[in-house]
């Protein structure tokens, strides 16, 4: 069974906007905020268990290592178009972006990506492992 990159994007894209709403809904009711790096992990790292899971309920067996490798680049590469898209649209809203100095925010970019790769790894091994060890204990 293939990857769904299109079901992963749902769910990233699903786990962003839940997020967004509860951070808007903790902030307006309760002076309180998330941490900016939730924002950041939960996605891919919920996406990604998920088409782990997905993955091994269909196969019933887990994933490939160079599978898993060459997966968890391409869910990369939707994510960054995703935080790009979305970076876009704040960065229009919020002049104080277009202050930063070009090379911090390559940096800052390039930190969050190798981020999102490895939790996009690991979450989607561990998903298909969870998924077959579920299967293990039904009778």
């Amino acid at each position: 069974m293939q990857i769904s990159y299109l079901r992963y994007t749902g769910v990233y894209v699903a786990t962003m906007l839940a997020l967004a709403a509860l951070n808007w809904a903790l902030a307006t009711f309760a002076s309180y905020s998330l941490p900016s790096g939730l924002g950041t992990i939960l996605p891919p790292m919920l996406a990604a268990m998920l088409e782990g899971q997905f993955h091994a309920r269909a196969t019933r067996a887990p994933l490939a290592p160079g599978e898993a490798w060459r997966a968890a680049g391409v869910m990369t590469g939707i994510a960054a178009v995703i935080a790009g898209l979305m970076l876009v649209i704040v960065a229009a809203g919020t002049p104080e972006y277009a202050q930063l100095p070009t090379g911090l925010l390559a940096g800052i970019t390039l930190a969050l990506l190798v981020a999102t790769f490895l939790v996009n790894r690991l979450f989607l091994g561990m998903g298909a492992r969870q998924e077959l060890r579920a299967q293990a204990r039904r009778p």
